[in-house]
């Protein structure tokens, strides 16, 4: 009877070890390799579902020399008990010639069970030196040189040549030509004193100063009477300063003083209000543009009387151009 207790008990036991214990399993799929080639390392593991094994963790490398190139996701598989079976793969390769061991890893759970050790071995690929010899280096190979590729570029550059020259000819005969008419079609410019008035008569309608506009009023009859003295007497007074322009009319206006006291009146007084800020006086502005009028009327180009012209339209080209030689 205590016997019989006794080999229960036993069997017992046994069934508890076996329900918690696990299995592994190392294997790899070619244990002989050429350089360069690849193979994949597998560890089975068969355990209770309701265990946690703690697997080793590699980097790099398995082992010095064998490299990981990939680590391929684990597998599960029931086997229809309360067991699972985990697959963790690697794909492994080496470069190195050599007979490789792979030692017995440690999983951990409850207990400590090791994987069986595996070895596989790197061959280098061999070479037969008999049918392929080996050789130097070659040199740099420079390559022939294109001559129609030349003839080419050459063709191109000409032909850009011939058209460029064609178009300048074609662009300046047709200016040539077309200038004739657009000289005929050109209306005689106005006298500059026409024009000056006209534009102090503009500027007189706007009544600027009397709307507190005083500088833009004393700016741009400055700017009239700028342009009639350029288009008059050929000289660039837009761009001098009202000192420097009095300094080249004074030898102009030795026989009139009077007009040049006027110009001089009215630049200094649009000086004062531009840049010193003065404020005039009614009077003062009303002046500025009589004065104005004045000098253009007193120092416009002389009119040529009708009886002169008609005379010089009848006088013969050559007389006419004696005449100027002589001037």
């Amino acid at each position: 009877m205590k016997r019989l207790y006794f080999s229960l008990l036993f069997l017992s036991l046994n069934c508890i070890v076996f329900a918690n214990s696990f299995f592994v399993k190392a294997t790899i799929d070619s244990t002989l390799l050429l350089i360069g080639e690849q193979a994949k390392l597998s560890f089975e593991i068969t355990q209770p579902q309701t265990m946690t094994v703690k697997m080793p963790v590699f980097s790099n490398t398995i082992v010095n020399g064998l490299e990981i190139v990939e680590r391929l996701q684990d597998t599960v598989k029931l086997d229809g008990s309360d067991k699972i079976q985990i697959n963790q793969s690697y794909v492994i390769t080496s470069f190195d010639s050599a007979l490789y061991y792979i030692p017995p890893f440690d999983f951990v759970a409850d207990d400590t069970v090791k994987s069986n050790a595996l070895s596989i071995k790197v061959l280098s690929v061999p070479v037969d030196t008999t049918q392929h010899a080996v050789t130097d280096i070659k040199p740099v190979y420079k390559p022939p040189f294109d001559w129609m590729l030349l003839l080419r570029v050459v063709f191109c550059v000409l032909l850009a040549a011939l058209l460029g020259v064609l178009i300048y000819f074609l662009v300046k005969k047709l200016k040539h030509k077309n200038k004739p008419e657009e000289e005929g079609n050109q209306e005689p410019a106005r006298p500059a004193h026409e024009v000056a008035i006209e534009q102090l008569t503009t500027l007189k309608k706007k009544k600027l100063w009397q709307q507190d506009k005083i500088k833009e009023y004393h700016t741009q009859l400055v700017d009239i009477l700028r342009t009639y003295i350029e288009n008059r007497f050929n000289i660039n007074a837009t761009e001098q300063t009202s000192g420097e322009l009095l300094n080249e009319l004074r030898p102009l206006f030795a026989q009139d003083a009077s007009s040049y006291d006027i110009l001089k009146r009215i630049l200094s007084l649009a000086d004062l209000v531009k840049f010193a800020k003065w404020n005039p006086f009614p009077e003062e502005n009303d002046k500025s543009m009589t004065d104005a009028f004045v000098f253009v009327e007193a120092t416009k180009e002389p009119e040529v009387s009708a009886e002169k012209e008609k005379e010089l339209d009848n006088t013969p080209k050559e007389e006419s151009a004696k005449e100027q030689t002589e001037k």
